[in-house]
């Protein structure tokens, strides 16, 4: 029993990890920095892996979210280029 438990927590890392691997390819290089950073630290303070994991699948999620943010901004702010022109 004890076994199915083990294989089962260590296929629901697995699966996690490839996710976030996949997931964290599309994050800017200085986000990716930031997650292998806040994955050493952890991992050396004695974070598991599973739960490094959720931290990280976290952590993309919000680096997801502020670049789409930050495309939508830059979207505006191009359409808006005329109203930043000196005068002159």
């Amino acid at each position: 029993m004890e076994n199915g438990v083990e294989n089962m927590k260590k296929n629901i890392w697995k699966e996690l990890k490839k996710e976030n691997n996949a997931k964290a390819l599309n994050l800017e290089i200085e986000d990716q920095k930031y997650l292998d950073k806040v994955k050493s630290y952890a991992i050396n303070q004695g974070v598991g892996m599973t739960e490094m994991e959720i931290i990280r699948k976290d952590l993309i999620g919000m680096a997801e979210e502020a670049q789409k943010k930050w495309r939508a901004i830059r979207k505006i702010s191009g359409r808006c280029k005329g109203i930043y022109r000196k005068p002159g």
